[in-house]
């Protein structure tokens, strides 16, 4: 019994083609028997006996023929259109990919792109995986992710599609496990697709990667897939960034506070114009016997926890603080110091949120903020 010519040339695993004595083509990896050959695909196996055989093209054949198109096409965008339709039609999938990458490049119209595009996702495979059949197991996803965060656009927009073909628990999971990967072009892939569809069970990952994350562009797009959310209470973990004595993970705040105009995120920001004790300082009134200590600490952020329920988000910052000096008999409070290039970038957010500008001033930014009652003000052309 034969598989439909269709079905095999759409998930054949090597561009090697089989003309039958009825006139149709296989694609697949052949591996010749006494009695004919065993053409393989990702649907099982198929013996087709001598007689049935017409001819085989061969992969070095097909290629010779691939190479003189590509010679021949040169800057032309209906070259390289023709040139992936023939791959296709030949099982040669690679080749497809890479002329459609051309033909885009060369300038071709976005209607024969597409209809070009469709093909693709109706004829080829990659890595193994084919529309109608797609990846089982993460080892096979993580091969797609890869073609994600590869430099073929073509290659990424297949790889994508059938990565959302699977189960959505199941690929947000595996997502959400990638984006702990160290390497950064998993990071990457896997926050862009996280940020085209966040969900709230994805939120509290979200938040950590964009205050964490080493990478400006798996935080920016993590931190976009967490603003999307909508969660009425995003700020809290952000705002529980603002109050850490890392000032790294202060400036990755900042970006999503301006974004998320709450009120609460007001008081924090009038918060980086004043003195507060630092970590390990007292906050309040001198004791009768204590200690000054003449060196350096510094505070920074080893994890963040973020927790998301239903109607809450809670964030817990891990601290470590590094510290040397000496230590002397004192009575001495804590200091907690603010860069003047933190406190202008706070300034900008402020401004931009609220359209009011007491410059670093925290009283007089106190007294127009209880004057408002707590209320953020219209900003044109912003929606509150």
């Amino acid at each position: 019994m034969f598989l439909s010519s269709t079905a095999l040339c759409c998930l054949a695993l090597a561009p090697e083609v089989v003309e039958l004595t009825d006139g149709s083509r296989l694609a697949g990896e052949l591996r010749t028997t006494k009695t004919g050959v065993v053409l393989t695909s990702p649907l099982g196996r198929l013996e087709i006996a001598h007689a049935q055989i017409a001819r085989i093209e061969r992969r070095n054949e097909l290629l010779a023929r691939h190479t003189a198109g590509r010679a021949a096409a040169g800057e032309k965008p209906h070259a390289w259109l023709a040139l992936a339709g023939l791959a296709l039609d030949h099982g040669l999938y690679a080749e497809a990919f890479d002329a459609f990458d051309q033909a885009a490049a060369y300038g071709a119209t976005a209607a024969s792109l597409r209809e070009l595009r469709q093909r693709l996702q109706g004829e080829a495979l990659l890595d193994g995986v084919a529309p109608a059949l797609p990846p089982a197991d993460d080892a096979a996803r993580r091969k797609l992710l890869a073609r994600v965060a590869g430099d073929s656009a073509s290659r990424a927009e297949f790889a994508t599609a059938l990565l959302r073909a699977g189960e959505p628990q199941a690929v947000e999971s595996f997502l959400l496990a990638r984006l702990a990967s160290g390497a950064v072009g998993e990071r990457r892939a896997a926050a862009r697709l996280l940020a085209e569809s966040p969900s709230f069970r994805s939120l509290g990952k979200l938040i950590r990667a964009s205050l964490i994350d080493a990478d400006d562009e798996v935080r920016r797009m993590t931190r976009t897939a967490a603003l999307a959310s909508g969660h009425p209470d995003l700020a809290v973990p952000y705002l529980t960034a603002l109050a850490t004595d890392d000032a790294r993970l202060r400036d990755r705040a900042y970006p999503a506070l301006e974004a998320i105009r709450d009120p609460r995120v007001v008081d924090g920001l009038i918060a980086m114009f004043e003195p507060r004790a630092a970590a390990g300082g007292t906050g309040g009134a001198a004791p009768a016997r204590a200690h000054v200590f003449f060196g350096e600490q510094q505070a920074f952020v080893r994890d963040f926890d973020v927790e998301v329920a239903q109607g809450a988000v809670i964030a817990k910052p891990v601290i470590g603080v590094l510290q040397s000096g000496v230590l002397l008999d004192a009575a001495v409070a804590g200091v907690h110091v603010v860069r003047m290039a933190e406190r202008q970038v706070a300034l900008g957010a402020l401004r931009r949120l609220t359209g009011a500008d007491f410059g670093v001033d925290a009283a007089a930014w106190r007294a127009w903020w209880a004057r408002q009652g707590g209320t953020l003000p219209p900003i044109a052309g912003r929606a509150n």
